[in-house]
């Protein structure tokens, strides 16, 4: 274990195939008090939404799974949603590892933004914000709606209609 950050080094964190849908259904199952988030990955998967499936290894075991996804957006902006890490593996800083991955890898694919829907003292660590989502027009609009912007959008845009994935209908 490292000193300085209580993290464990034996956590590699990689994109996920599907390969391992299984594992990763399991380990949303668990995660949430109902099987919604589980199938809302599924159904990402399916609708070929997914833009990056980011997994936390131990022991090649999967510990931690983070989805981003396509918004609907007049810009290329992407959904985080949803997280899971093992119930035995937290606060372990396993989330803030695949969260800033997940954040490296959308600055280099030149997206303009990513949109979280979750716990603000927790998120806005990261950078997100709730007054940078405050002007979006969404179903998921409210005090755990933010907003990373990696890029500077065009006048007017920061007021666009924008949503989620069709998968997340059902959900708002």
């Amino acid at each position: 274990m490292d000193q300085k950050t209580g993290m464990t080094n034996d956590i590699k964190i990689s994109n996920i195939e599907n390969d391992r849908s299984e594992e990763i259904f399991q380990l949303h199952k668990q995660e949430f008090p109902t099987i919604s988030e589980a199938n809302l990955v599924l159904q990402l998967e399916n609708d070929k939404d997914v833009v990056l499936s980011l997994g936390a290894t131990r022991n090649h075991q999967l510990i931690g799974h983070l989805v981003l996804s396509r918004m609907r957006a007049p810009f290329p902006a992407l959904g985080m949603a949803p997280i899971s890490i093992d119930k035995n593996n937290r606060r372990q800083g396993i989330a803030s590892l695949l969260i800033r991955h997940a954040i490296k890898y959308s600055q280099a694919q030149n997206w303009s933004g990513i949109f979280v829907l979750g716990e603000p003292n927790f998120y806005q660590r990261f950078g997100f914000s709730t007054s940078a989502a405050k002007d979006f027009i969404c179903p998921f609009s409210g005090p755990y709606f933010m907003y990373l912007p990696l890029t500077e959008l065009p006048k007017g845009l920061e007021r666009a209609k924008i949503n989620y994935a069709k998968a997340f209908d059902g959900l708002a």
